[in-house]
């Protein structure tokens, strides 16, 4: 794990629909850009409760360098909600809905195990979107720099996949509550992703296009077919002995830093 700090500059040039010239592809992705700040912080408040309760060094120090991690992307993402404003999009309205439901809601109304769980629930969530991402190169038709924003990202997940889970495990290893944690995430995450890009579509006006369905029915079931292939890895949580690192990532992980050597240096 390195914690990297790419310092990305979104020029005003970045066009609308970034990705592949395709609005819910584009606004799929912003939506997570929207999410992102509210919930890395979260997750970083979530760890930093168990920090001094670990014994083990080592995975002290990868817990420090996780939340590093995660307060950089939220960073980053931060910058590019600008852009959306400067494209005519409302956001400020979406981001206090994700403020609500996460930080007012499910932080004050939980428990710090809860929270903790639902943190180690919502890393193998992004780590299934990151891996899917990379190994099916789903940016490829896209801006240069939002590119390397996402894949930057993507890489940084599954570099740190693990980490909630084992401070998660040594602190309270129920499979309950683990199991628990992944579907509160789920639902969060879903709930929120699915209200959030069709704010943005219904804001370009094509929320209810014929070419909007088709490409969402492309993108999860059919060309891209991520629905299929994130249930198998969604499931993977769900066996009693599962670890994240039972998955070998590694040459995914180096090809990545290989392609965007300048980005992760």
């Amino acid at each position: 794990m390195i914690v990297r700090k790419p310092n990305f500059e979104f020029p005003q040039t970045i066009l609308k629909h970034w990705l592949d010239d395709c609005a819910f592809k584009t606004h799929l992705c912003n939506s997570f850009t929207l999410l992102f700040p509210t919930g890395e912080r979260f997750f970083v408040r979530s760890l930093s409760r168990f920090v001094p309760q670990i014994s083990d060094e080592k995975l002290k120090r990868e817990a420090m360098l996780f939340m590093q991690q995660e307060t950089q992307h939220a960073v980053e993402h931060e910058k590019f909600i600008q852009n959306l404003r400067d494209q005519g999009y409302d956001v400020d309205q979406t981001l206090r809905l994700v403020e609500d439901v996460i930080t007012r809601f499910v932080e004050k109304s939980t428990s710090p195990e809860f929270k903790l769980s639902l943190t180690a629930g919502f890393e193998h969530l992004t780590s299934l979107l990151a891996e899917i991402g990379l190994s099916e190169d789903f940016f490829e038709n896209s801006d240069p720099v939002m590119r390397k924003l996402f894949e930057w990202h993507a890489l940084e997940e599954i570099e740190h996949r693990a980490v909630a889970f084992d401070v998660l495990k040594s602190s309270n290893p129920s499979y309950a509550n683990r199991v628990a944690g992944l579907l509160g995430g789920y639902l969060i995450l879903s709930g929120l992703v699915g209200l959030v890009t069709s704010h943005l579509l219904w804001q370009d006006g094509v929320l209810l296009k014929r070419k909007t369905l088709q490409d969402a029915i492309d993108v999860f079931l059919t060309k891209n077919a991520l629905l299929p292939k994130a249930m198998g890895i969604f499931s993977r949580y769900l066996h009693p002995k599962f670890h994240p690192l039972q998955e070998n990532l590694d040459e995914l992980v180096r090809l990545t830093q290989a392609q965007w050597a300048e980005v992760v240096a």
